[in-house]
């Protein structure tokens, strides 16, 4: 009996048309963020995919720190801002409403006409 051999590109088709879905519930407990796994991880890149040992340990290095910088939780985007007073936005404001006033004043006198 000869069989037929599919193309792999006809099964790549078939795999990016048909994949598999799951439900974002189900992936709630997968996709957590969680130490590296250092001597599965270093055991699956080195010894079962040929990867550079020392490479390979300086990227899981990265990995820890970065692990332990994000333990905390995430902080909220105001925290980022803060209200500063600003000492001559008064002075500022006295200027403005003493130049709005003194121009009234000037528009309530005769506008330079002479009495006769």
């Amino acid at each position: 009996k000869v069989e037929k051999v599919e193309p792999a590109y006809v099964q790549a088709r078939m795999l990016f048309h048909n994949h598999e879905v799951r439900k974002g519930s189900d992936l709630s407990d997968e996709l957590k963020w969680r130490e590296p796994q250092v001597e599965e991880l270093t055991k699956f890149l080195v010894e079962e995919n040929g990867f550079n040992p020392e490479r390979v340990h300086a990227n899981i290095e990265k990995l820890q720190k970065a692990y332990k910088a994000n333990q905390k939780p995430q902080s909220r985007m105001d925290s980022f801002f803060q209200v500063k007073s600003n000492p001559l936005a008064a002075q500022k404001r006295k200027k403005v409403e003493e130049t709005k006033n003194s121009k009234s004043k000037v528009a309530k006198t005769a506008g330079g006409r002479k009495k006769r």
